[in-house]
């Protein structure tokens, strides 16, 4: 098996251990040599990116953590083609099972999720985090 780590900078931790300054976050996929997969719906990191990541502990490994529902659990903050500062999750190969459905099937998800301004969205993050969250 392949994987990719990132190390990722922590600019505020919206929840768990205030004093971390960076945690090493492991993907499926990579590429080594000559030999390379990709996963459908991991999270993809770049250099210089802010993010929101919500994050787990690896089973399998001690001070790496994994992001919760593959890239789904990464919300990037990006502009707009108007040149908005705007909160977004790439959701691109991620599907859920929807078992309401007559046939049972899984049930594709879009491209992107547009979450709104990142201080709208990061409000929304903290009141959850206090106990305020659905």
């Amino acid at each position: 098996h392949l994987y990719t780590y990132a190390d990722v900078q922590l600019i505020e931790v919206l929840k768990g251990s205030p004093k971390l300054t960076s945690v090493l976050v492991k993907q499926p996929g990579g590429e080594l040599g000559n030999r390379g997969t990709q996963v459908a719906g991991a999270g993809r990191f770049s250099v210089g990116q802010d993010s929101v990541l919500f994050l787990e502990p690896a089973t399998d490994e001690a001070n790496v953590f994994i992001l919760r529902a593959l890239a789904a659990g990464k919300v990037d903050f990006e502009r707009s083609a108007k040149g908005e500062l705007r909160a977004v999750r790439h959701l691109g190969g991620l599907a859920f099972y929807d078992r309401r459905a007559t046939n049972e099937k899984l049930r594709a998800l879009p491209r992107e999720e547009e979450l709104g301004p990142p201080e709208v969205f990061l409000s929304r993050i903290r009141h959850a985090v206090r106990g305020g969250g659905r």
